[in-house]
């Protein structure tokens, strides 16, 4: 079993959701790169995308998984959008495992939906919060321009099951094999 376990897929997922779970089943630690950016920062996600923008945040991610890809024993749930950078996404190959959680686009338009304020990703360019169509295009347009590096994950797995916890044990199980 490797020692580090990137978990990445869309936002929706179910990576901070399943990643605590995948680490307890492993005895490893938790890592969410979000929270480690906010610590790393003082700022929350959100506020970092709307005072210093997207380029802004994807600098800090780039600072946060090199710190990460030196620890051993860590299940890091990324970013949506990490893997979308094709030097981190080698850095990520290179360093550790990465799997790709997966579920139906209906599912995670369904679940985006409940709490859109919380993803920069996911509002308008006046920073409004995306709802009905317009999240689904948003989600559509994302999915479109990310497949190809979810693709290139050493695993993918269905996060669309009955708990956090079952894909957890999916998780490890392929990790395993």
């Amino acid at each position: 079993m490797h020692t580090r376990i990137y978990l990445t897929g869309f936002m929706g997922s179910g990576k901070s959701a399943v990643g605590p779970l995948v680490a307890r089943l492993l005895g490893y630690t938790f890592l969410d790169l979000d929270r480690v950016i906010e610590e790393e920062t003082g700022l929350p996600v959100a506020a970092l995308f709307r005072m210093h923008g997207e380029a802004a945040f994807r600098h800090e991610e780039r600072r946060a998984v090199e710190r990460i890809a030196g620890l051993d024993r860590v299940v890091v749930s990324l970013g949506g959008g990490v893997v979308v950078d094709p030097a981190l996404r080698a850095r990520l190959l290179e360093t550790g495992r990465l799997v790709c959680l997966s579920a139906p686009m209906d599912v995670l338009v369904e679940r985006l939906s409940r709490h859109p304020e919380r993803r920069p990703m996911l509002h308008s360019k006046d920073g409004v919060p995306l709802r009905g169509e317009a999240l689904e295009r948003r989600v559509r347009e994302l999915l479109d321009a990310r497949a190809a590096a979810y693709a290139e994950a050493h695993l993918t797995v269905d996060a669309h099951g009955p708990s956090p916890l079952d894909t957890a044990r999916r998780v490890v199980e392929a990790l395993s094999a």
